[in-house]
């Protein structure tokens, strides 16, 4: 399971990388799945300041992915359009109005630790983000979360 310390020492890791371009780009493309996914033309309608929150919280998940499981390797790209599908759907079914508590109910209780650092990177951040970019972020980093746990548990 993903908690706190992992995501902790992921941004620890890109600290210690200055969260250079050059890092970011070295780290990502040992998972050109994951960089397509990451950087397909569906997030051209987020703004700068909305996809670079969006990318440093992807290489967060994945980093932390990474380093509970150092061999977790790529994933396939049909398991991805699949399961973003569902988690959209998914999200346009529940029937809760708040949108921190549709989040929350999207990740479960048992993962928390994500959940939270997904929403403080959306309420902390200095710019204004729009519903739409939040919904984009969340379901896009969930997806990419239920894409890493399902090949953990593999």
């Amino acid at each position: 399971m993903i908690t706190y310390k992992e995501i902790d020492d992921a941004i620890v890791y890109f600290e210690s990388k200055n969260f250079s371009e050059e890092s970011e780009r070295e780290f990502i493309n040992k998972y050109p799945v994951i960089q397509s996914y990451l950087t397909s033309n569906q997030y051209k309608i987020l703004s700068d300041e909305e996809y670079l929150l969006f990318f440093f919280d992807a290489l967060v998940l994945l980093k932390a992915f990474e380093i509970k499981i150092p061999q977790i390797g790529d994933l396939q790209s049909d398991i991805v359009e699949q399961k973003e599908t569902a988690i959209w759907d998914k999200y346009e079914t529940l029937s809760i109005n708040n949108f921190e508590d549709k989040v929350i109910s999207l990740f479960d209780n048992k993962y928390s630790d994500i959940s939270d650092f997904i929403l403080s990177g959306l309420e902390d951040d200095e710019e204004e983000i729009s519903q739409p970019a939040k919904e984009i972020i969340v379901i896009s980093l969930k997806t990419l979360f239920d894409c890493l746990l399902e090949k953990a548990a593999v």
